[in-house]
């Protein structure tokens, strides 16, 4: 019986464990995608370090009215990359082609 008992008590512990894990992975997920929609900043930090898969999947999530509008240094993707010298970056391009 108290093996039994024992079984059972490791059994909800595992439960909990998962539980938990699986809460705090939706909790980071909402934190990324949350910060994603408020700021293009992680697609700039991708074309300065010509990351094009990251970039490129940040800019296919990101809804296109966030992707059209400025950032809080009120520049739009396009400008920015000009006045960095990235305007021939090729993450423009996928960009370009999930606004229009």
């Amino acid at each position: 019986m108290n093996q039994i008992k024992g079984l059972i008590l490791v059994a909800v512990c595992l439960l909990g464990m998962t539980f938990n894990a699986q809460a705090n992975i939706q909790k980071t997920l909402t934190n990324i995608c949350d910060i994603v929609k408020s700021d293009d900043s992680l697609i700039r930090t991708a074309m300065l370090n010509n990351s094009v898969e990251a970039g490129t999947l940040l800019i296919r999530k990101m809804p296109k009215g966030a992707l059209r509008s400025a950032a809080k240094d009120s520049k739009t993707l396009p400008q920015w990359a000009a006045e960095k010298g990235l305007a021939n970056n090729h993450l423009l391009n996928v960009y370009a082609k999930r606004v229009d």
